[in-house]
């Protein structure tokens, strides 16, 4: 296989794309832990209502660090719900839009998530309780 300018180019700036995302996730991280004071977070498409528990920015701070967002949806479900604990439908959307900032669509994730996790219920790979109108999902 011969290597072009075209195709070197193609690959540096592909590199440098996927850089400059490392280098946003960093800079977040570095912001949760300097802002240890409580106020209103400051993050694009964050949703009223999650605001972290006092000594929950490290653990915010190692998700954004760690959550990979071209996972399937069963493996962002599993991560997240290992970073609540348990939670709905609602919750589960809300975590994986303060992590993961490319999402566009809110109605379809909400609704591929509710679908997937429906099917991981059905096949065993996590519980879930009805509480009330909701059901809150939590791993096994």
């Amino acid at each position: 296989m011969q290597l072009t300018d075209e195709k070197i180019l193609a690959h540096l700036k592909a590199r440098q794309e996927k850089l400059k995302l490392e280098a946003e996730l960093v800079e977040t991280a570095i912001k949760i832990f300097e802002d240890t004071a409580p106020g209103p977070i400051d993050m694009p498409g964050s949703l009223p209502g999650l605001v972290e528990p006092a000594g929950a920015n490290a653990d915010f701070a190692n998700a954004l660090l760690t959550y990979n967002p071209k996972d399937k949806v069963e493996h962002k479900i599993i991560f997240i719900l290992r970073k609540i604990g348990h939670g709905d439908v609602d919750e589960i959307v809300g975590y994986l839009l303060r992590i993961d900032h490319h999402i566009k669509d809110i109605k379809r994730v909400y609704s591929r998530v509710n679908h997937v996790a429906n099917k991981m219920l059905m096949n065993g790979v996590i519980t879930a309780d009805a509480i009330g109108m909701k059901t809150v999902y939590k791993l096994i």
